[in-house]
């Protein structure tokens, strides 16, 4: 009867009258008399009623009339029903519809039908739905729809399905949704996921998420994520993390980041990173952080680095780290730096470090860090270095490093400087060669108690 009926007839009929339809009857329905549905009508439909609907009947259904059936009817809908369901119908759902298909109805949609669900219908997943979407479906997912994952949703998504989210989509993620993540599901992160993280979300990355990530993946966090993180954040970083790190990385840092450092995450930086830290930076180097400095580090410091060192950071350096510094570091010292030396380190000084020092640097050191070098060192003063100390100096001259001077410094004395060398030790302390080498002006210079 109902198939014989005309279409006007059958919309025609009262909510009552639908719902008390036989699903029997319900199979029956025509293609025709399915589109003639009012909204209400199909809003009365059943839960036994929406479940003896075929495909073929469901898909004619209008969107509108879709939308208006009811949660526990939409719940009912089996699996070959709700694969069966057009694009139209997807985009139609109600957020309520959304909400209340089951794990197994959503592990039914195509990956075509899941991308076109709205992002607020998306939202309306339950924690336990989106946990069972297939790699495939995750995969399939838009931007919007990774921006609209709740924190709950979020929080349940496996190992496996964070790792199928596209790069193009992890950047879409919320902050909150990305702080909420377990370490689990941080070190499933695929690397080219945490290159593409904004610096919104790496700010909100917690710091047990930090400690938790993988170094090759923080290794591949863009130099703006890394400048962007808090100073709470740099302070709980691993010593694998900060070794892992890339050149190009520990030069973005910001100076608040450096000074954040521990003396262990200090001493763990490689030198080649040692070597990338801005001038500025190196220059707010606490005390601690300098003590912790290790010596293969202190000899990668570049020789701006070098003179961007405060006197006072100079002199917190260990000796053996002052004795690692590189020629051409030593070489660049500004005249404050070197007037602030210590006798300690200047006792360490390399050979090859004192024959760097310019005649600035050497007319710069007081009598009392002249007197500290070491004969060798001592020896390895230029002639013009020599030629230039002022007689104060040389009067502070020990009787070793009189004993220790070469021929060509002891001519390039002049007779001032002679007549300056402490009476009678120190002249008499010249070598023979020295003393052989003297022109006749030097030797007229030489007082009487000298002599």
């Amino acid at each position: 009867q109902l198939v014989g009926m005309e279409t006007a007839d059958f919309a025609s009929l009262n909510t009552a009258s639908i719902a008390a339809l036989l699903t029997s009857q319900v199979v029956a329905l025509t293609t025709a008399e399915i589109i003639a549905l009012r909204t209400d009508q199909a809003a009365s439909l059943v839960t036994q009623q929406a479940f003896a609907l075929g495909t073929s009947q469901l898909v004619a259904m209008e969107t509108r009339d879709f939308a208006a059936i009811s949660t526990d009817s939409v719940a009912t809908l089996q699996t070959a029903q709700v694969l069966g369901l057009t694009t139209a119908q997807i985009i139609a759902l109600r957020s309520d519809q959304a909400q209340a298909l089951t794990t197994r109805q959503v592990f039914a949609l195509s990956t075509a039908q899941l991308v076109a669900m709205e992002t607020q219908d998306f939202a309306a997943l339950s924690t336990n739905s989106v946990a069972a979407l297939q790699t495939a479906q995750i995969a399939a997912l838009v931007t919007m729809q990774v921006q609209s994952l709740t924190t709950a949703q979020a929080t349940g998504l496996t190992t496996k399905q964070i790792a199928a989210i596209v790069t193009s989509a992890i950047t879409a993620l919320a902050s909150d949704a990305l702080s909420s993540l377990s370490s689990e599901q941080i070190v499933a992160l695929r690397t080219d996921q945490a290159q593409a993280l904004t610096t919104v979300q790496a700010v909100a990355l917690t710091t047990a998420q930090l400690a938790a990530m993988e170094s090759r993946d923080f290794a591949a966090l863009s130099t703006n994520s890394i400048a962007a993180l808090l100073t709470s954040q740099v302070l709980n970083l691993s010593t694998d993390a900060l070794v892992a790190l890339r050149t190009d990385q520990v030069l973005a840092l910001t100076t608040q980041q450096i000074v954040a450092l521990t003396s262990d995450q200090i001493a763990s930086l490689e030198t080649q990173d040692i070597a990338a830290i801005s001038t500025r930076s190196v220059a707010a180097l606490k005390t601690a952080q300098l003590v912790a400095i290790t010596t293969a580090q202190a000899q990668a410091l570049v020789t701006q680095q070098a003179i961007a060192l405060g006197t006072a950071q100079l002199v917190a350096l260990e000796t053996q780290d002052f004795a690692s510094l590189s020629t051409n570091s030593a070489a660049a010292l500004l005249t404050s730096q070197i007037a602030a030396l210590t006798t300690d380190e200047l006792v360490a000084l390399r050979t090859d470090q004192a024959l760097a020092l310019t005649t600035q640097q050497i007319v710069a050191l007081a009598t009392a860090q002249l007197a500290a070098l070491e004969t060798d060192d001592f020896a390895a003063i230029s002639t013009r270095s020599v030629a230039a100390l002022g007689t104060a100096q040389v009067f502070a001259i020990t009787t070793a490093q009189a004993q220790a001077l070469t021929t060509q410094q002891a001519v390039a004395l002049g007779t001032s400087q002679i007549a300056a060398l402490e009476t009678p030790q120190d002249a008499v302390a010249l070598s023979t060669s020295s003393i052989a080498a003297l022109l006749t002006s030097q030797v007229v210079a030489i007082t009487t108690t000298q002599a």
